[in-house]
């Protein structure tokens, strides 16, 4: 088995609690004097303050436990998990910090009493600078009436639309890499993923709308890291971008398959349509949530599987009989079972959005616990997948613990890797889609074999691998005969149409 260790680049920077000029920033120089491994001076064990939460209890360790966020918020979260058990709570300076890291904390927090829960209104006005009042930022009734929206626009028939289009970008891709012997991962899928996006939002390839609207995406999700100037002045450019095509596709009827014009055409449930400030917003919804997402998630898979000739073999020969030697399309996907295993794999040991956080609005019971109104309610992913409790051997790559037949630890309500309640990801199943076609067309078409080291993970607003990824690709004999042979009945599969191009 091939253990994946978690690293740390970074980690956490951009999500710890305590903004810039904090008394943890201010005690920066001392980061290096802590170890992060050590024992809290003054912390309660669990159990030591009967049904009071356990945590770091004098000043001085919850000092000590604030710059240990400072340096790293994952690994103080698991930290958290292995001395204090599933909840646990770190007192502020101005406020209280909730860590929950078993399932069943994470669940009444999350679905049976999120009512009793909100987003921290500093991380809804930084979504609101990045994407206006679209389903990214939006709360209340507003946030119901959007969702309803776009979710109406990820609706099984489109969702087919959508995944044809991911399959003629990946398949065009493919088509790049024939004379190559190595690929940049790094670049290549984020290119891919940019593709698809815009193909799926506007109907159109971003350099169809702008030469600098790749960039536009990226800088504009660097706000969320505090770019600010930055993000403004991309955010603008891609305002220009959206409203010539909003102006473009109400003129054309919003006749287009692509989630502009979905959702210009649809009405809520008071029969009122969406306004082209509306639209906007949404549009950078989606940009900006997709941004990195299925894109590192890709990477860390190809990654993975290069160093596993049997995954990868696995794979090939269950889209063979599958596809029939054809190429797999939205249809095949319920029959393409190791692929999906795979997929879910690596979305437990990377799941993209690895941090979130709630604010409690009155005080509530959660298990023998009570969480105080205004406190912030920490929930990490991550953790819960790298958590021996729920997977055995959590760091290593076994695909097979998502079989029926896998005889291991696998707790089904531990793995969230799109979140869960209402606030679960609107796109998962889009994204997920997206992830096995593409793995399965890459296999189908090429063999793998590793060429860089495993990546440090960056933890910034997604798990990225830091540095670039390369793998060398070797055509399978499949490709091979179909670029000998131009009238090979499989030659058509690599040239899909796409109503959306």
């Amino acid at each position: 088995m091939k253990t994946v260790e978690p690293q740390d680049h970074n980690a956490g920077a951009s999500h710890c609690p305590f903004g810039r000029g904090s008394a943890a920033e201010a005690s920066k120089n001392r980061l290096s004097a802590v170890s992060i491994d050590a024992p809290f001076p003054g912390e309660s064990p669990p159990g030591e303050f009967g049904n009071e939460i356990p945590g770091p209890r004098t000043l001085f360790a919850r000092l000590v436990a604030m710059l240990e966020m400072k340096l790293s918020m994952a690994k103080f979260f698991q930290k958290c998990r292995g001395k204090w058990g599933g909840l646990s709570v770190v007192r502020c300076l101005t406020s209280e910090l909730y860590f929950a890291s078993d399932p069943d904390y994470v669940r009444e927090v999350m679905v049976t009493k999120g009512a009793f829960f909100g987003r921290p209104m500093p991380i809804v006005s930084m979504l609101k600078r990045v994407a206006g009042s679209g389903l990214l930022a939006s709360e209340g009734e507003e946030w119901t009436k959007q969702r309803q929206l776009v979710q109406s626009s990820l609706q099984l028939d489109q969702l087919a639309k959508y995944a044809r289009v991911a399959a003629t970008c990946t398949s065009d891709m493919i088509r790049s890499w024939q004379s190559r012997q190595t690929v940049n991962l790094s670049s290549d899928i984020l290119k891919l993923a940019h593709t698809i996006d815009c193909k799926v939002v506007c109907g159109h390839a971003p350099d169809d709308l702008s030469p600098t609207l790749c960039d536009d995406v990226e800088i504009l999700v660097s706000m969320f890291e505090n770019h600010r100037q930055r993000g403004e002045d991309a955010q603008a450019r891609l305002r220009a971008v959206f409203v010539k095509q909003i102006q473009e596709k109400r003129a054309a009827g919003c006749t287009g398959e692509d989630f502009l014009s979905k959702i210009l055409s649809s009405v809520d449930s008071s029969g009122c349509g969406i306004t082209d400030a509306q639209a906007q917003d949404e549009c950078l919804s989606m940009l900006a949530a997709a941004f990195d997402t299925v894109s590192s998630t890709l990477i860390w898979s190809l990654f993975h599987i290069a160093g596993r000739p049997d995954v990868q073999q696995r794979i090939r020969e269950e889209v063979f009989k599958v596809a029939e030697g054809r190429s797999p399309v939205l249809e095949d996907l319920p029959n393409l079972t190791y692929t999906s295993m795979v997929a879910n794999e690596i979305m437990r040991l990377y799941p993209a959005a690895w941090l979130l956080s709630r604010e409690c609005l009155a005080d509530v019971e959660i298990g023998r616990y009570t969480i105080k109104k205004g406190g912030i309610v920490m929930v990490s992913p991550f953790v819960l997948h790298r958590d021996p409790n729920n997977f055995s051997d959590p760091n290593e790559f076994i695909p097979e613990r998502f079989s029926d037949e896998y005889e291991g630890r696998a707790r089904a309500q531990a793995f969230i890797p799109f979140g869960l309640g209402q606030r679960s990801c609107v796109g998962s199943r889009l994204a997920k889609i997206e992830l096995s076609l593409a793995i399965a067309l890459i296999l189908q078409n090429f063999e793998l074999g590793p060429v860089s080291s495993v990546p440090k993970i960056e933890y910034g607003s997604v798990l990225r691998p830091k540095g670039p990824v390369v793998v060398k690709i070797t055509p399978t004999p499949r490709l091979t005969e179909r670029a000998t042979k131009p009238g090979h009945p499989c030659t058509r599969d690599l040239d899909l149409p796409c109503s959306m191009s």
